[in-house]
């Protein structure tokens, strides 16, 4: 957990509300013991976001089945018991679409399993 000056005010809680496309909407309330960064639109995931995975990190099935949720781990690792997370990684991730629908709306940078999305939770 990163370290906070006790002379500072500190966030307890981040919440994001959200409205799909469809009009119905959702808030999502964020940890920020958890998540130390937030992104929602294209050039914050694939340029904030995506420069975290430069360089690649490997992650288990559970590891990304606890940040993700088990669809859209197994829309990433296709069958496989683990993978390297890079930036391209991110952008597929981003850009999952299920019946012309895309799959996630914001992605967090996770303290220790990377990336992290509650939608699919």
């Amino acid at each position: 957990m990163p370290t906070l000056s006790s002379n500072r005010g500190q966030v307890t809680a981040v919440t994001l509300q959200v409205t799909y496309p469809d009009g119905t909407s959702r808030a999502y309330t964020i940890d920020p013991r958890r998540v130390v960064g937030l992104c929602w639109d294209d050039l914050s995931v694939n340029g904030m976001l995506g420069a975290f995975y430069q360089t690649p990190v490997t992650k288990t099935k559970a590891e990304l089945e606890g940040a993700l949720g088990t669809k859209l781990a197994g829309l990433l690792l296709q069958g496989q018991a683990s993978m390297s997370v890079t930036s391209q990684t991110i952008q597929d991730l981003w850009n999952l679409q299920e019946n012309g629908k895309y799959l996630v709306s914001f992605l967090g940078k996770d303290l220790w399993i990377p990336p992290y999305n509650p939608e699919n939770l």
